[in-house]
């Protein structure tokens, strides 16, 4: 399992460079929470589970434009333009009244796609469906709770439905953790949407991951590049015949609140990228693993 790397792990994008548009008035970026050291602005990462881990290449060009080559973020955090909050990376929620407005920034996933790469990760790393953080029963790791787990969500179908699973993304804007078996009612939809349009500093879409890319480093004020931007390929842990099945399968499955959510961040990105002159389009490219999930424990 390859591990994520935290953003201020990550390695610099040596590649050609093309300045972006700049922006007329650049969003003023909130100050006084988030948290942060120093007196550098903040950014808090929300990242959500499957929605696009290597969004972090793109946070360390936009934060750190000098890109230096030591990788001990205390040998050259003194470089980086913005100061990374806590709790970004490792799918902590937005919390309003810590982090504050116009820190966050986000990727939002369409639901049925996060629910298929949650279902496959599961699988293919533990042995069961992946239960995300702040669901009780994510740490029963031994055998017989992954049996258990196992039965109780034989199909993706079941899975969709556990307690705990649906609305992943309108929660953590919400401030709570995705695994959480929180009733969402329309109200809480409504105020996760207007957080995502008000509060947040920028919100992408991982299902248009290059429009995201080139919208992050020019909202940053970034230097953009061709490699950066290129390398919006989508990697699966799941082969094509794999996804089409799951993705059939939940053809009669809908999460209302996450859909809401998807909706406003999708035409937030359109409005957003067309006053850059940003193309906004489907991911091109995919790429599958070759051989198929084979049962574990």
């Amino acid at each position: 399992m390859i591990r994520a790397t935290l953003l201020h792990m990550l390695l610099p994008m040596a590649v050609s460079a093309v300045a972006p548009q700049q922006p007329a008035e650049q969003p003023q970026v909130a100050r006084g929470r988030c948290p942060r050291r120093g007196p550098k602005p903040c950014v808090f990462w929300m990242h959500i589970q499957k929605t696009g881990t290597a969004f972090g290449t793109t946070l360390a060009a936009a934060a750190c434009p000098e890109q230096p080559k030591r990788r001990n973020v205390r040998k050259w955090s003194d470089a980086c333009s913005y100061a990374l909050g806590a709790g970004s990376h490792t799918h902590s929620p937005y919390i309003r009244a810590r982090h504050g407005v116009g820190t966050a920034v986000t990727l939002i996933r369409s639901p049925r796609a996060r629910l298929a790469s949650a279902w496959f990760f599961g699988l293919r790393e533990v042995g069961h469906p992946m239960l995300p953080l702040g669901h009780p029963e994510k740490n029963r790791s031994g055998w017989a709770a992954r049996r258990r787990l196992r039965r109780a969500m034989p199909t993706i179908q079941a899975y969709a439905r556990y307690p705990g699973i649906a609305h992943c993304q309108t929660k953590m804007v919400l401030g709570i953790h995705c695994g959480e078996a929180v009733d969402v009612t329309p109200d809480m939809s409504r105020e996760a949407i207007r957080r995502l349009e008000e509060d947040f500093r920028f919100v992408g879409v991982q299902d248009h991951w290059s429009a995201s890319v080139q919208l992050a480093l020019a909202e940053f004020n970034a230097t953009s590049s061709a490699e950066l931007v290129k390398s919006a390929q989508a990697r699966h842990q799941y082969t094509k015949r794999e996804r089409a099945a799951a993705m059939a399968n939940l053809t009669a499955y809908e999460d209302v609140y996450d859909e809401a959510l998807y909706d406003a961040a999708a035409a937030l990105l359109r409005e957003r990228c067309a006053a850059r002159g940003i193309l906004v389009e489907a991911n091109a490219h995919e790429g599958f693993v070759s051989k198929p999930i084979l049962p574990k424990g």
